[in-house]
């Protein structure tokens, strides 16, 4: 069969969609073919490049979803690995970087490692605020970091960081999306942890608002599937 980069940049493609669907086997399928041909492009199995990195995060992506944290473990740290030899080595920060790490912070947060988690997750907003403006910047990334990070402080126990995280992650969403009165699954989302803080707080009015703010908004915009995807990152 031939082997061309246009040839693995369909495969990858290919790979996204069948993702999208939940037909992970079949975007695994499409995104090792993928593979396989960018390290023939780039020099051999022993190849780092940008295009390789991008394969093996799409990889790590469906171990992920499919429940496989250790084979995503390694597709993710194989994939962080040469992006940070594409753009400056050890030290160098840039976005693809930060989502790397995001995604390996996601791996250790799900196997219960909370202090390895957290230290992906501010490695990836510390580059996420120098990419959008320093520490003061707003933006969606930084959001989601704000939010992963709110996340592991719950799971830790850690329930006033929790919640300035989960709120400060809630302030952006609502200034990307339209202002204190806006309405989206991601504002939903952070409005959900944070009634999870306050419900292991034992503040349960507080949690009551929370929560049924989030159902409102995620009745106008989720599907089923959708609604999971955002209540479980």
């Amino acid at each position: 069969d031939a082997s061309h980069p246009d040839i693995a940049a369909s495969l990858h493609a290919v790979g996204d969609v069948y993702s999208r669907k939940g037909l992970y086997d079949e975007a695994l399928a499409s995104y090792e073919s993928s593979l396989h041909m960018r390290r023939e492009a780039h020099g051999g199995a022993d190849a780092s490049h940008p295009d390789i990195a991008a394969s093996l995060h799409a990889i790590g992506n469906v171990y992920s979803r499919k429940g496989l944290d250790d084979e995503a473990l390694v597709s993710y740290e194989s994939s962080l690995r040469m992006r940070r030899e594409a753009h400056g080595g050890a030290d160098a920060s840039h976005p693809d970087i930060a989502v790397s790490l995001h995604a390996i912070g996601n791996v250790y947060s799900r196997k219960g490692l909370y202090d390895e988690a957290l230290v992906s997750y501010e490695s990836s907003l510390r580059m996420r605020r120098e990419a959008h403006g320093g520490a003061d910047a707003s933006h969606p990334d930084i959001a989601s970091s704000l939010h992963a990070i709110g996340n592991v402080y719950c799971s830790k126990g850690l329930y006033d960081k929790a919640l300035e995280s989960h709120e400060s992650s809630l302030r952006m969403r609502r200034e990307a999306h339209g202002g204190a009165d806006a309405s989206h699954p991601d504002i939903a989302c952070s409005l959900h942890a944070i009634g999870n803080v306050y419900s292991r707080k034992g503040l349960y009015d507080k949690a009551l608002v929370s929560f049924e703010s989030s159902l409102r908004m995620l009745r106008v915009f989720c599907t089923q599937w959708e609604c999971h995807s955002k209540l479980s990152v």
